[in-house]
């Protein structure tokens, strides 16, 4: 295949807005889009270079797992040595275990199935995670397996069906993206299936332009204009997509058939083809890959060492990254692809070994719980801390009795109903005597979906792209509760609690209680302030146990509100429960535990704590 130095510069114009976007440059606020356009430069290639050699009858699947070995392993193995150091001495526990779970993952090719299931509301911030960026490669490696064996099988049938084929998996593909991308988007996001239309429309591209003899049938002046659509298409995502815009999606279709079109149209002979080739493009693109692999673990460890990075550290780890990429691309990417420095024995072989070796050490962080040995005593637990775990905890009783049918047992039926703060009030009934007396059943409502039942216009109030979600969960009216809110004795209402919907809160409750005749009762807010379980090692036992954070001036205002506004007998403070008259709110129990695991939900002690404290309302205590 000829050499195309656009197509580098292609590269370049891709790898540049991912860093500056995972950077947090508002600037690009669409830089994510960099990833579909090396997923479609990546299945064109590919196929270029296997319909040449099949042309030449030199192609052999070792001889193309040989040049995606060279190409993509050496210097992963090494990004991810340089990892190792740094993530014994700045991850706890907790995220030493994760990040042991990912080297796994990533020495397997299976990181993106690791990260979809991680993905969700309790997830750890993506800036934190190093390794979160190879999920791409992922994506790749699986597709890179799976499609030559698929081609060769096709080119059995017939190389004439060979377009069709694929052009319709292209389609289920990019279907099942556009299906799971609302249903479920974590999903659409991180897997091959509905990620794969990409990488086949670069296929597709290298497919027909192979059929038709490149570019010669296309006059010079349709192929420049071609190119201008193209540029200014990425361009365009790059700069005004937003992290809102749901991807992959119909939106998708914009850069990717954006890059298509730069890579059918531009050549030496046009504008878009000499910019893409201005040799500081050209270099950007050859360094990419490394540039790629090093940006993530340098921004998330910096973060992990001093958290918010001001602009001019940000920049500072820009300029680090393309300086590793190029010592990367200089001494280890080059001299690997040269074949007789490293023969193909040694490649397989030495990248076999280095993959068995990150898995052990991925298993020993996992088998020691993140090497947790290294903490005291007081410090394991909250050392060995896992947001991850603590939100399964959270959620899991809530879930186990969503829209479960009430009992004949004697005990107060309760419906619970509200968002993740609905959460901690179902672990605090069973880690607590009032599971002694109370039944649950619970409904979910979004916390930006307004907790309130009828007689509000909520889909005026609702941004937007929240909404199809919000109707979904079908705020009071859903069939799943309608039994629910006729059998309960009580409706039990508990949210983080927006400043609009705590306005319009009284209303709902009076609403309520006027059609079903139930008792409401309306859990507060409730606020820890910063939980950095980092900063609370080495405090002693006696200190801990003082220790305390100030309320969020919304939360304090909110709470007022709904004070003020919310009889005596509905309304339930849980600041005057955890918190002194200053709003100054405790961290940890009488036992030297921590209440809450990131400021807002509550541990197993936070909600035993909570529990306890409820005793001194009677009422939720009568059978």
């Amino acid at each position: 295949m000829k050499y195309r130095p656009e197509i580098d510069g292609l590269r370049a114009l891709a790898v540049l807005p991912v860093i500056l976007s995972h950077a947090g440059f508002q600037a690009v606020s669409g830089g994510f889009v960099g990833v579909d356009v090396f997923f479609v430069i990546s299945g064109y290639l590919i196929t270029s270079i296997i319909l040449a050699e099949k042309a030449a009858n030199t192609f052999s699947l070792t001889n193309f797992y040989e040049r995606r070995a060279r190409r993509i392993l050496p210097a992963l193995f090494v990004v991810m040595v340089f990892c190792l150091p740094l993530a014994w001495w700045l991850l706890l526990p907790a995220d030493l275990k994760n990040f042991s779970k990912s080297v796994i993952a990533v020495s397997t090719f299976t990181s993106n199935f690791l990260f979809w299931r991680w993905s969700g509301y309790f997830d750890t911030a993506s800036q934190l995670k190093p390794l979160l960026h190879t999920w791409t490669l992922a994506v790749e490696e699986q597709f890179y397996l799976l499609f030559p064996l698929f081609l060769l099988l096709l080119w059995r049938v017939g190389k004439s069906r060979i377009f069709i084929v694929l052009t319709v998996a292209a389609l289920l593909s990019f279907g099942l993206g556009q299906y799971f991308s609302v249903s479920r988007p974590f999903f659409a996001f991180y897997l091959l299936p509905t990620r794969g239309w990409e990488l086949l429309l670069g296929v597709l591209l290298a497919l027909w332009q192979n059929s038709v003899g490149d570019n010669r049938t296309v006059s010079a002046t349709t192929l420049s204009a071609l190119s201008f659509v193209g540029l200014f298409a990425v361009l365009g995502s790059i700069f005004l997509f937003t992290k809102d815009v749901i991807t992959p999606s119909f939106f998708t279709l914009i850069p990717t058939l954006g890059t298509a079109l730069i890579i059918f149209g531009a050549n030496q002979g046009n504008i878009v083809g000499k910019l893409l080739s201005a040799k500081i493009l050209v270099l950007i693109g050859l360094l990419s890959y490394s540039a790629y692999l090093w940006h993530q673990p340098l921004l998330a460890f910096a973060r992990h060492r001093y958290g918010d990075l001001s602009d001019t550290v940000l920049i500072a780890i820009v300029l680090v990254t393309f300086l590793l990429s190029f010592l990367s691309w200089k001494f280890i990417e080059t001299p690997v692809r040269n074949q007789k420095k490293f023969s193909r024995e040694f490649i397989f072989k030495g990248t076999g070994i280095c993959s068995a070796i990150f898995i052990c050490i991925g298993l020993a962080g996992l088998l020691t719980n993140g090497f947790s040995q290294r903490f005291s005593i007081d410090d394991k637990e909250i050392a060995e801390l896992d947001v991850f775990e603590q939100s399964r905890y959270t959620d899991k009783v809530f879930l186990q009795h969503e829209h479960k049918n009430f009992e004949d047992n004697g005990k107060r039926k309760i419906l619970l109903i509200g968002d993740s703060y609905a959460r901690d009030i179902a672990n605090v009934v069973f880690e607590s005597n009032l599971k002694n007396n109370l039944q649950l059943s619970t409904h979910h409502i979004a916390v930006l979906c307004g907790n309130l039942s009828q007689g509000f216009d909520l889909k005026k109030l609702i941004p937007k792209e929240l909404l199809p979600g919000c109707v979904r969960d079908g705020w009071y009216e859903v069939a799943g509760i309608q039994r629910q809110l006729v059998e309960a004795d009580e409706i039990w209402l508990a949210s983080k609690w927006q400043p609009w919907v705590a306005q319009k809160l009284p209303e709902s409750v009076e609403h309520l209680k006027s059609k079903y005749n139930k008792k409401i009762v309306v859990f507060g807010t409730k606020d820890f302030g910063v939980v950095n379980a980092k900063n609370l090692l080495g405090s002693a036992y006696l200190e801990r146990i003082t220790l305390s954070n100030a309320v969020s001036k919304e939360t304090e205002q909110v709470n007022l509100l709904m004070q003020a506004s919310l009889p005596s007998g509905v309304f339930i403070n849980l600041l005057g429960i955890f918190c002194n008259p200053k709003n100054e709110c405790r961290l940890f129990d009488e036992q030297g535990k921590l209440v809450s695991y990131d400021g807002t939900h509550l541990t197993a002690a936070g909600a035993r704590l909570l529990g306890s404290k409820l005793q001194r309302y009677p009422d939720l205590l009568k059978k």
